[in-house]
């Protein structure tokens, strides 16, 4: 199954090239132009990854993430050119996992989702057989 990506980005052109990016290597990609637009493709797709752009026409970035319902296991990747200490830490303490600033070349956009998206490992407490002596 393809992971799924929601883009949210008022710039048409960024949709595109990051649509046409990411869908040649195998996501699955929906884009919203506005917060709101986004809040309803939340309300009836599950995403594995959330790319939110700062500034918007509508409301910002901020907004979206503090009105959103997003599952603790999507992952959220803020993506700016207004980078600075303050927004960064605001949208860290809304959720996001991590930061792009644009331009973004594609080579990076993908570093970044297939970090984000990589599987993660878990520890069985109870089975202890396989693990390593240690003394």
């Amino acid at each position: 199954m393809q992971p799924t990506i929601l883009i949210l980005d008022d710039d048409p052109s960024i949709q595109k090239t990051m649509t046409h990016s990411l869908s040649s290597h195998h996501y699955a990609v929906t884009c919203a132009s506005t917060a709101n637009e986004a809040l309803v493709c939340l309300q009836h797709n599950t995403f594995d990854l959330v790319l939110v752009d700062y500034a918007l026409t509508e409301h910002d970035g901020l907004w979206f993430l503090r009105h959103a319902r997003i599952p603790q296991d999507t992952k959220i990747i803020l993506i700016t050119g207004y980078a600075s200490r303050e927004l960064i830490m605001n949208m860290f303490s809304l959720g996001i996992s991590g930061y792009l600033i644009k331009p973004i070349d594609e080579e990076m956009l993908l570093h970044n989702i297939q970090y984000y998206l990589k599987p993660t490992v878990t520890c069985e407490s109870d089975d202890t057989a396989d693990a390593p002596e240690h003394g």
